[in-house]
């Protein structure tokens, strides 16, 4: 057998999946992803669209720390809904409910720069 039939072995770039960074990515940030993306990296503007157009790598890093996020994203998400399921028992209408939620997630606490 010649090295030319020697079968290469797999690279990173080999096992890179745009589909699933880009699936990670869209369920992080369904809006504005190249903004929030590049706020919470500091990555050029220009960089981050390559990621999310696929033209370069999201680097395995920062693909590790967004899944990691993710899983917290799912783990708030059903721990909101079962809080407001128990407003919701108690009475509390929906439109007061998601009103609250707005504003908090405009307070000042809550967009204050952060890197990832």
């Amino acid at each position: 057998m010649s090295d030319d039939e020697t079968p290469r072995p797999k690279t990173v770039g080999d096992l890179y999946d745009f589909n699933k960074a880009s699936a990670l990515l869209d369920s992080l940030f369904p809006r504005s992803t190249v903004e929030i993306l590049q706020r919470l990296t500091g990555v050029p503007v220009r960089s981050v669209t390559r990621w999310v157009k696929g033209e370069s790598r999201l680097p395995p890093t920062i693909q590790e720390k967004l899944r990691a996020q993710r899983n917290l994203q799912r783990e708030f998400a059903k721990d909101l809904e079962d809080l407001l399921d128990t407003y919701a028992e108690k009475g509390a209408l929906k439109a007061v409910l998601r009103a609250e939620i707005l504003r908090t997630a405009n307070d000042d606490w809550i967009t204050e720069e952060e890197e990832i």
